[in-house]
């Protein structure tokens, strides 16, 4: 027997069990307003997971990207159309002065007043 033989076989038998021990009373389930057909809890769980698998393995097929992967395709060289940039020298131009160069204004000189505060009077 092959893997994958054992593996649906394992996969079988833990369902087959799942549904026995879980058979009770059915139930019947109520989507988008409509009443389903009451069956017991175990086989709407092992629907709900068949549906989820079926819908995987769709929405899988829609978009196959591993052939990408495995084969890419080759694809020609790029030749450059537009020349290599400058080098940095070369890019700015030097200029001789420009506002930032040039040191800051001094502070403004507020005069200095005698207020006559911490002066001693003689007479």
């Amino acid at each position: 027997m092959s893997q994958i033989n054992i593996i649906l076989l394992l996969l079988l038998s833990v369902a087959t069990i799942f549904t026995i021990e879980n058979w009770s009373q059915p139930l019947s389930l109520v989507f988008l307003g409509t009443q389903t057909i009451p069956l017991p809890l175990s086989l709407w769980v092992l629907l709900s997971i068949a549906a989820g698998a079926a819908t995987s393995w769709f929405l899988a097929t829609l978009a196959p990207t591993h052939r990408h992967a495995i084969n890419p395709t080759p694809r020609p060289p790029v030749t450059p159309t537009t020349p290599p940039p400058r080098p940095r020298d070369e890019a700015i131009p030097k200029r001789d002065k420009d506002w930032f160069d040039q040191p800051p204004p001094p502070p403004p000189q507020t005069p200095k007043t005698n207020s006559g505060i911490g002066t001693k009077k003689t007479g």
